[in-house]
């Protein structure tokens, strides 16, 4: 048996929401908690944490649907912490923090991926 790919999703507005919903109803995946500052009113059907760091040890990939100016330092945290990172378009603020976030993927060893809707 493989083992299920544990996953989270940083932002829960309109684009997080879409990644929620994919990965609660695929069976390859534990769903392990949404990110968000804000009180979703999630109650015991789901983990809401406020902070993305709580992540790390915790999940093997992440989906960041924050807020773009937010981009950069949630995914170099969770890169560096060896996880996973599928980042909403665009994948930072400007060239220069994207190049870096794909240098520090590499480093790291972990994919860093843009999610493309259309």
């Amino acid at each position: 048996m493989n083992k299920r790919i544990r996953v989270g999703v940083v932002g829960h507005g309109y684009f997080g929401s879409f990644h929620a919903k994919h990965y609660a109803a695929n069976p390859d995946v534990e769903f392990v908690a949404i990110v968000d500052p804000r009180d979703l009113g999630l109650g015991k059907e789901r983990l809401q944490l406020r902070d993305h760091r709580e992540l790390i040890g915790k999940v093997d990939a992440v989906s960041i649907a924050a807020p773009t100016a937010r981009h950069y330092a949630i995914a170099a945290d969770l890169i560096g912490a060896g996880i996973h990172v599928l980042v909403e378009k665009p994948l930072a603020p400007n060239a220069a923090e994207a190049r870096d976030l794909t240098a520090l993927a590499e480093r790291a060893g972990v994919v860093l991926h843009v999610g493309h809707i259309e």
